[in-house]
């Protein structure tokens, strides 16, 4: 694809590297206008070697999200956020600027230039939310042994770590529930 979409969702390398890592790269197919850029291409190529789950990532923008070129204008945008950002960073953020789109990162430099920018941005956490709200997945998404026993949750742990200890707070031994009187 040559240009990007006007409003694009605009993908950096964190996001679909995260989104890969968990197996869950197809959450992102369904985003507005999304696409991505081809430093991010260039930065997820490198990464396979290291990382192998990438593959995944790879294979989504041979198949599903478009890979995009910067326009003269936002090459021009690009020259000067190489001086602070990442290429994949400086030319998803240039690509989002000029197509009045959405930046997905979570890089911190790339976040503070967008907002000094006034271009609109989000990242992982705030896909997940989008996702849960929309039905797309749980908040409890896990892949896991069928065959393993279920794990506790937080407020059982909590509960039985509480019993098992002989003190409470205040440092008084904890009565016996026989003389307990309500």
């Amino acid at each position: 694809m040559s240009g990007p979409p006007r409003n694009a969702t605009v993908l950096n390398t964190t996001v679909l590297s995260n989104f890969a890592h968990v197996g869950r790269v197809e959450l992102l197919f369904d985003l507005p206008q999304v696409a991505t850029v081809e430093a991010v291409q260039r930065e997820l190529d490198d990464g396979t070697e290291t990382h192998p789950y990438l593959t995944n990532a790879v294979a989504a923008l041979k198949n599903e999200i478009p890979v995009v070129s910067s326009s003269d204008e936002a090459a021009q945008i690009e020259e000067t956020l190489l001086e602070t950002l990442d290429p994949g960073e400086a030319q998803a953020l240039a690509v989002a600027d000029v197509a009045d789109g959405v930046l997905v990162t979570d890089d911190g430099d790339a976040r503070r230039t967008a907002k000094c920018r006034g271009v609109s941005m989000t990242g992982s956490i705030g896909l997940l939310v989008r996702f849960i709200r929309c039905g797309h997945t749980r908040r409890r998404t896990r892949r896991r042994d069928p065959a393993a026993p279920p794990t506790p949750t937080y407020a059982r742990r909590a509960r039985a770590r509480r019993h098992a200890s002989p003190r409470r707070r205040g440092g008084s031994p904890r009565p016996a529930r026989a003389l307990r009187t309500r």
